[in-house]
């Protein structure tokens, strides 16, 4: 996008208007209508992400409610290697990404089963893999095991497999969706990442306001 240079009186009004405390002006900005202010932008057209820059190390952001709060970096790229990870299972075991190889991987990455948006995504892609042997689908939230487990078991879920987070932030921080601020940074952002059966990466999404759902027909699609 084009952009302009915005002087400090400019990244205080628009600071108020974001709800954004003032020692914080220069490290947000807002992209509207081709206007590119500091180097942090959204385009609301497109409802893409606010990406910056603190330190050289590239970070995306996403909204609560409209707030704000910055993740740790980018998705991995589509085409390239996903990220190798080390995740617990309802057994208490760790497993890696190489142990569900053989079939292609869809990644629901939610923030926690106990909250509305998270259950509604893993029913939808519940249902898919009922209907897609070829298809494993991995839930990855910070929740402990037990707690995965219970929400499996009472809402019937046997077709996805719930990884938790309870050991390390490392998949989080690989994969650029641990959240670094606001009240829920330690854990993260909502995201779907599809990968093939040989480990590459076949589709991403971070979603761009983490109490909505995410598309579920294009990562369906991408997996077809």
């Amino acid at each position: 996008h084009a952009g302009v240079a915005a002087g400090p009186a400019l990244h205080e009004r628009i600071g108020r208007a974001m709800g954004l405390a003032r020692n914080s002006l220069d490290e947000y900005a807002r992209f509207k209508g081709g206007l590119l202010l500091h180097n942090v932008y959204h385009c609301e057209s497109t409802g893409s992400f606010i990406h910056t820059s603190r330190g050289g190390i590239s970070m995306a952001s996403v909204t609560l409610q409209g707030n704000a709060m910055n993740t740790n970096g980018d998705l991995p790229a589509v085409g390239s290697a996903a990220p190798d990870f080390s995740l617990t299972n309802g057994d208490l075991q760790d497993v890696r990404l190489a142990d569900f190889g053989g079939r292609k991987r869809l990644l629901n990455i939610v923030p926690s089963l106990d909250t509305p948006t998270c259950a509604i995504s893993t029913r939808k892609f519940n249902e898919y893999a009922d209907e897609h042997s070829d298809t494993v689908v991995l839930i990855v939230s910070a929740d402990l095991p037990f707690a995965q487990g219970r929400f499996c078991t009472g809402e019937s879920l046997s077709n996805v497999v719930p990884l938790s987070m309870m050991r390390s932030r490392a998949f989080a921080r690989d994969y650029g969706v641990l959240r670094t601020d606001g009240p829920l940074a330690g854990i993260a952002a909502r995201a779907v990442v599809d990968i093939d059966a040989g480990g590459t990466v076949l589709y991403t999404q971070l979603v761009p306001e983490i109490a909505d759902e995410p598309d579920y027909e294009a990562a369906l699609v991408a997996l077809a």
